[in-house]
């Protein structure tokens, strides 16, 4: 993730998907704010998909890579940003590169199923969230919503 001063790429799309090159690249950059629906947030996360999303470079390359890849994908030199951030789901050893993904074979709208108590049992994650599926601010706001559904459930 890159935080700028100000936003100095195009806001007519919010994420961008490139062809990995080389194989190991960043694959998908998104705009944070426009993501969050925050438009004075002037920050990119780019994402590591697949195999390549297992193990990543060091912080320091894939904060240069990052930057190297924003470069290319809007043909021009990147502005220096305020804070930049890199971290490794695959080498964490609690999630050890955990991730949630719909199938082809996925009911219609699961994550709204996911939402509902099933009986006793109510389901918080990323994985739940429809506006912000695969973020942390996903996982957060679905907590948030398990808590009240849990509140309800002992009244």
């Amino acid at each position: 993730v890159g935080v700028w001063d100000r936003v100095w790429w195009p806001t007519d799309v919010s994420a961008w998907a490139m062809s990995p090159t080389p194989p190991n690249d960043i694959r998908l950059v998104m705009d944070v704010g426009q993501a969050l629906r925050a438009k004075s947030l002037p920050a990119l996360a780019g994402f590591w998909l697949g195999q390549a999303a297992l193990n990543p470079p060091g912080a320091e390359a894939a904060q240069a890579q990052f930057l190297r890849l924003l470069s290319r994908l809007f043909d021009r030199p990147v502005p220096a940003p305020r804070w930049i951030q890199a971290s490794s789901w695959g080498r964490d050893p609690f999630s050890r590169g955990a991730y949630a993904n719909l199938t082809t074979e996925a009911p219609p709208n699961p994550r709204a199923l996911w939402q509902r108590p099933w009986g006793r049992l109510v389901w918080a994650g990323e994985h739940t969230s429809i506006d912000f599926p695969a973020t942390v601010h996903g996982a957060l706001l679905s907590g948030q919503r398990a808590a009240g559904q849990v509140t309800r459930l002992l009244r």
